[in-house]
């Protein structure tokens, strides 16, 4: 099982959790979140991975709070900002304003705050 598989399949657990939570049917989150019930299925089976904007929409329909969509995010590994620490540390070096030391030194800083704020 690869790590994409791995993260489906917690994903997915913890989107049932969620929907169950609200005593919803596949069907009806389905429905409200203008998707097909197989679909549902399939994210909540690890089969499929969703987009970030899918998981924004099943978030709004379950009325989840900002936490559990973050976790449901993470779980999908999907980052919630959209730029991951490496994007950041290109993005850095490509700034013609700052040297290179200077800007690995920032992405080591980006690298250790993202971290710790994955783990609270």
């Amino acid at each position: 099982m690869t790590i994409s598989q791995s993260s489906n399949i917690q994903g997915g657990k913890f989107l049932a959790s969620l929907r169950q939570k609200v005593n919803i049917t596949q069907a009806d989150l389905a429905k409200r979140a203008e998707v097909s019930r197989s679909m549902i299925a399939q994210l909540e089976s690890g089969e499929r991975r969703p987009s970030q904007k899918l998981v924004r929409a099943l978030c709004q329909v379950l009325q989840v709070s900002i936490e559990e969509e973050r976790q449901l995010l993470l779980a999908y590994d999907i980052t919630p900002s959209g730029h991951t620490p490496e994007q950041i540390a290109a993005f850095l070096r490509a700034d013609k304003n700052l040297t290179l030391d200077q800007a690995e030194k920032i992405a080591a800083l980006v690298r250790e705050a993202y971290e710790k704020a994955i783990q609270e």
